[in-house]
Parts: structure tokens; C-alpha cells; sequence
């Protein structure tokens, strides 16, 4: 329904009386015009009591001497909250004056907007909103404000509501606001056996309001220095020697590293501040076996050195360098004489087989000796020369001829002696074979035994591995051997002496004998001309008077008899124009490879065939059936598929 505008109201007072304006009053708050005002909304910021939202007025409020005083019902709910919470204010007042206004003022002296009545009889005036209590505030006042006919204005209280307004947990009221409690001071604070240089645990109680903990170790003994911990992540302040903050735990480890009376200390730290301090007293000693010496600890010295040595004398209870304990003190040993080494000596004959007569040679190794010889025997028929003498240091030397006069073999032994500061032999054996019966001339060299051995003609004669091989055919006359040569045309061929000549001067079929003689044929790829040779076709259809070689230069691919330019490496692509034709009907294959591509390969899976090796080009082929064609490069690999398209008869 559309609410009446005060100028309205005012009009229909005016003409229709009071009774009627009293029944449309009583089906307006039916209606819930007590909750809206015309334009404006029925609640408020939260934080403003300035911003109001006010029903309209139904009547003209009268006041003056005498007059009865108004008469209002109003309710401020809830009566307790917990700020920021909102509390509404809603009245209802019926009022005899000329004109009428209300105010809500609170205890701490803010007050509202006036609400102004209108002109009329049987006056009302009604409103409710919303606000905010701080946490100052304990009572709200209601006022009725009206204008005489004179002009004079009058105020009354009409009543006071008490509010409470208690602040969050974990909050308390500062002024006309709610801040962070302080933390209160941790429950207790207890630390571990404290030892210099070894950790020492320290845990305390919890801190209300705390959300992170400042733990102290004050150290007058030393200024800074004295103690270190995990997360020293303040520094030394003197005398505070161990200072951290932030710490989300209640217990932490710290190193004393100075020995005495100590106190520590911890904070609860919160938005609401610090804490007041939990403290703990302690007293720190020395490891086992030290003894405390001011700030420090040392370890004393034992009385006597346990190794017997003078502590006066050697307070480490060491010999000095060089020196040895003798006793109660330290001497310097006599040196120890170095020994004279041994001699040493070898022999090692190289070859250790010959056949008489035959030689080898002796070498040998010798260190550390003074005098050496070498001797040798035999066992047994031949001849075994005396070595002659040598120096004592290492070299080699001939043996002599050896002999073996025996149809066995024998065995001669050498013998190497060295002395010195001692005396040391070795023995070598070298195996003297019997003379060998002369060997039988090969074939093709005959004589009476080897070495004596002729070769024939046609045939060389080595009389050191007693070999027979026959004399290499001449060129122009081809065959296994001297002797078995054939002469090529044109050539003659003279056994005697293994010699192939030319048969005559001129080319009996025409060509020019000194281009072409005396073979008198044309070279390959080429055919005869008269009395010259002139090119053939090539075997791959190249023009051969074009490309003398057979070959496509550098850069070009062949295309029939000629040559093209090859297409530039522009990018892997592979592309079929058109992708669908009618059975029998063709597509146009276009492929380029990636630059740096050295090998290619198109295929197709209609004939299982390599359609071409070019690195780019172009090819039509003939589509029987659906076909993928497949271009395969070193840098990857593309497919692209041809289908048929379906073929229609017309009915």
C-alpha cells in the first residue's frame, strides 16, 4: 500500500476530522507503517546517532500552559550487548500541542536530530532506529520538544532506559572503545641442570591474552658473550645477554657458556602488550674435572705427569721435538747408523733359443755391489765362449758363437755373480739347437739345396726364407704371373722376358692412337665419333651434354633430363591439394623439411613405397583408395590422409 505524505495527512485531518484520522492511524502501524518513513530507511549506520530514520507525523502537536503532557511509550532493546553490537529505540507518543519534536539524547550527552510534528488536532508522532552503544555509554533519554503559539520552545524528559555495553572476551574498555587485554604474567617459569657449554631446556607456563612469548637470560657476570641459543634473533643487549623474541612455544634451549649465578625471564606479548615477567633463578657450574676460575673454567693440571716425566720441567708432560723420555726427563737419542744394502744382480739373454752357430745377447742388471762377472757352461758338445768381464753396474754384451756339434739340442747356462756388502747370483739358460740339414730348393727355383736355388723365368728366388714367387704380369697384360700374362688389344706380349709392348702406332678402328691408343676405346660414357669420342646419354636420363658428370650440381635436384633449383627449408610442412578426390582421381603432394634436415623420406601406405628422398618438392599421384601419406625428416615426422569421395547414381 502507498503511504500518505505528511502534506497529505495534514489535508485530511483538516477535512475529515479526528476519528477518521485516528481509524487510518490504527490501519497504518497495521500495516507496518511504524517501520518506514516516506523516502527514507528505516535503519541507520551503526556507527552515526545523528543519522535517523523518523515515521511520519501524523497530527500537529500542541502545547501551553495547562496542556496535559504527552503521553509515550518507547523501549530501548536488548538492554545488554557486547560491542559493536546495535540496540533499537522505538517510540510512540500522543501529544496535545501545537507542535511537537522528539530527541534521543544518551548519557554521555550525544543526542538525536529533532523529529518536528505538524499542525493539527489529536497529534501522534512515532519513529524507531538503530545505533550503536560505545562502550561509555549506560542510558538512553527520551525528549519531547514542542513550540508554543507564542513561539517559545519547551523540552521535557519523558524517561531514561539504562543499557549495559560490555566489551569482547580478551578486551577491556579504554575510553568510549574496546582495546586488547595485557597478557598476564606466565604461570611459572622452570629451567634444567645448567652446565657450562651444555644445553640447558628452560619451559613456563601459559600467558592469557598471549599470543607469542620474550624469554631473558641477564648475565652480569660478562657484558655479551656469555650465552648462546638457536634464535638469538635480537642480539646481545647488555647486561642482558640472551635476548628472543616471537617465540610461539613455552620452553627453549639455550648454552651457557660462562659459569656462576644467573636469572632468566619471560614475557606473554599480546596486541594488549607485555606481560609483568615470570623469573627464574640458577647457578651455573663447571664440567665434570674443571674447576670455575672467575667468568671461566679450566681444567687443573694433575700434580705429576702419569708418564713419570718432570711437570716442572715438561708442564705438557711431552718430550720436546726430537728428543725421547729417558726417565723423569727428555734426551736426544743417538742417530741410527744407516745399513749398507745388499747387492742385487740379474740376467736375461735375449733370444733364449738360437741354432748353431748362433749368437744372443746378455744383458744385466746390478746395483749396490762392488765387483761382477759372468761365466758360462755347457752341457754337453759345443762350444760355450767365456763372457768377457764387466763392470759391477748394469749393461749387456755379446755371448760369442754358440755351437751344438750334437743331432740334440743343448743348453748353455750363464751365470752373473756380484759382491759387496754381501754377495748375491743368478743363472740364465739359453737352448743351442743343432746344426739344420740344408732345405730343398722351391718350385720354379731349382738348384742343389738351399741357399743355392736359380729362378726360372718369370719367378724371383729369397733365399732367406727359401721362397719361389713368380714375377708380376706388366701392364697391358693381365694374368696370374709371369708366364701366364695375356696381352689386352692393341698390346703384345713376350713371355722371355715379361714384357708387354704396343702392337702398332695407329688404331686399326679409326680413333686418334695418341688420344686414345693403344687400347683404342672410348672412356666410359662416352662413344666413338669419327676419330674422337663424344658423350653417351647418362643412366639417370640427364642430359649428359649438359651435365658432363651425371650429377645435379650443388643446390638443384633433378626434374627428367634437366636439373631444378631445390625448394629453400622453409619449416617441417606436408600438405595434400586436395585432401578428397573421387577414386582414380589425383592429389598434389607439396612437403619442406626443418633447416638443418639432411635426409627425408615421403611414403605412402596405398603402395608401402618411398615416394621420394627429397628434403622439399612436389608430387601428383593417382588415389585408388584412402591413402596416409607420411614425411619422415631427422628433426620429425607429419601424416596426411586422402580419402575418396563417395560416388552417386542417379536412379
Amino acid at each position: 500500500m502507498r503511504h500518505l505524505s505528511p502534506k497529505e495527512l495534514h489535508s485530511l485531518a483538516a477535512h475529515c476530522g479526528g476519528v477518521a484520522l485516528l481509524l487510518f492511524f490504527s490501519i497504518f502501524i497495521s500495516q507496518g507503517g511504524l517501520e518506514r518513513s516516506a523516502g527514507i530507511a528505516a535503519s541507520v549506520n551503526p556507527a552515526s546517532q545523528t543519522a535517523m530514520s523518523w515515521c511520519n507525523p501524523f497530527n500537529s502537536c500542541n502545547s501551553g500552559g495547562g496542556v496535559t503532557p504527552a503521553t509515550c511509550s518507547w523501549y530501548v532493546s536488548p538492554g545488554s550487548v557486547t560491542y559493536p553490537q546495535q540496540v533499537q529505540i522505538g517510540y510512540s507518543c500522543n501529544y496535545s500541542a501545537d507542535e511537537l519534536a522528539v530527541y534521543v539524547k544518551d548519557s554521555s550527552g550525544n543526542a538525536t536530530p529533532w523529529d518536528p510534528g505538524i499542525t493539527g488536532r489529536n497529534p501522534w508522532l512515532q519513529g524507531t532506529y538503530q545505533t550503536t552503544p560505545t562502550p561509555d555509554i549506560t542510558s538512553y533519554s527520551l525528549y519531547i520538544g514542542h513550540f508554543t503559539r507564542a513561539g517559545n520552545q519547551e523540552n521535557a524528559l519523558i524517561g531514561t532506559i539504562p543499557v549495559s555495553v560490555s566489551c569482547p572476551a580478551g578486551q577491556t574498555r579504554s575510553g568510549n572503545t574496546c582495546v586488547s587485554s595485557a597478557p598476564t604474567a606466565p604461570q611459572y617459569l622452570f629451567g634444567g641442570t645448567c652446565v657450562v657449554g651444555r644445553p640447558m631446556g628452560f619451559n613456563w607456563g601459559t600467558s592469557n591474552n598471549a599470543t607469542s612469548y620474550a624469554f631473558r637470560v641477564d648475565n652480569t657476570v660478562t657484558t655479551c658473550g656469555g650465552v648462546t641459543g638457536g634464535n638469538n634473533n635480537v642480539g646481545c643487549v647488555s647486561p642482558t645477554d640472551y635476548v628472543e623474541d616471537n617465540i610461539n612455544r613455552g620452553e627453549q634451549t639455550i648454552t651457557i657458556l660462562n659459569p656462576g649465578a644467573h636469572r632468566a625471564w619471560v614475557h606473554g606479548v599480546g596486541p594488549g602488550g607485555w606481560s609483568p615477567a615470570t623469573s627464574y633463578s640458577f647457578g651455573c657450574g663447571c664440567p665434570a674435572g674443571q674447576v670455575q676460575s672467575g667468568s671461566s673454567c679450566y681444567t687443573p693440571a694433575p700434580a705429576s705427569c702419569s708418564n713419570g716425566l718432570n711437570r716442572a720441567s715438561y708442564p705438557s708432560c711431552t718430550c720436546p721435538s726430537g728428543q725421547v723420555q729417558s726417565g723423569s726427563s727428555c734426551i736426544t737419542p743417538e742417530p741410527t747408523p744407516t745399513p749398507t744394502p745388499a747387492p742385487s744382480c740379474s740376467i736375461t739373454p735375449s733370444p733364449t733359443s738360437v741354432t748353431s752357430p748362433g749368437s744372443v745377447t746378455l744383458n744385466y742388471t746390478i746395483s749396490n755391489a762392488t765387483a761382477a762377472s759372468i761365466t758360462c757352461t755347457q752341457n754337453g758338445g759345443g762350444t760355450c765362449p767365456t763372457p768377457p768381464a764387466i763392470a759391477p753396474s748394469s749393461g749387456s754384451i755379446s755371448s760369442g758363437t754358440l755351437t751344438n756339434s750334437t743331432a740334440s739340442a743343448k743348453t748353455a747356462t750363464y751365470t752373473i755373480s756380484c759382491s759387496g756388502a754381501g754377495s748375491q747370483s743368478n743363472a740364465a739358460n739359453v737352448v743351442v739347437n743343432p746344426v739344420a740339414a740344408p732345405a730343398s730348393c722351391p718350385a720354379n727355383c731349382p738348384g742343389s739345396a738351399a741357399p743355392n736355388c736359380t729362378a726360372n723365368a718369370g719367378y724371383t728366388y729369397n733365399s732367406g726364407p727359401n721362397t719361389c714367387t713368380p714375377v708380376a704380369c706388366p701392364a697391358h697384360c693381365p694374368g696370374a704371373g709371369a708366364g701366364s700374362c695375356t696381352a689386352n688389344p692393341g698390346y703384345v706380349y713376350t713371355s722371355s722376358n715379361n714384357t708387354c709392348t704396343a702392337a702398332a702406332s695407329a688404331c686399326a678402328n679409326g680413333l686418334n692412337f695418341s688420344l686414345y691408343g693403344p687400347g683404342c676405346s672410348c672412356p666410359q660414357n662416352q662413344v666413338q665419333a669419327g676419330s674422337g669420342c663424344v658423350a653417351a646419354s647418362c643412366p639417370n636420363g640427364l642430359n649428359i651434354t649438359t651435365y658432363p658428370l651425371c650429377a645435379c650440381p650443388s643446390g638443384q635436384v633433378q626434374s627428367g633430363s634437366t636439373c631444378i633449383n631445390d625448394i629453400v627449408q622453409t619449416g617441417l610442412s606436408l600438405t595434400a591439394t586436395p585432401s578428397r578426390v573421387h577414386r582414380g582421381g589425383q592429389t598434389t603432394l607439396t612437403w619442406s623439411s626443418n633447416i638443418g634436415d639432411t635426409s627425408c623420406a615421403l611414403t605412402s601406405s596405398a603402395t608401402g613405397t618411398t615416394l621420394s628422398t627429397l628434403l622439399s618438392g612436389t608430387l601428383t599421384q593417382t588415389i585408388t583408395r584412402r591413402t596416409t601419406f607420411t614425411l619422415t625428416c631427422n628433426s620429425g615426422n607429419l601424416r596426411q590422409s586422402v580419402s575418396i569421395l563417395p560416388s552417386f547414381i542417379e536412379i
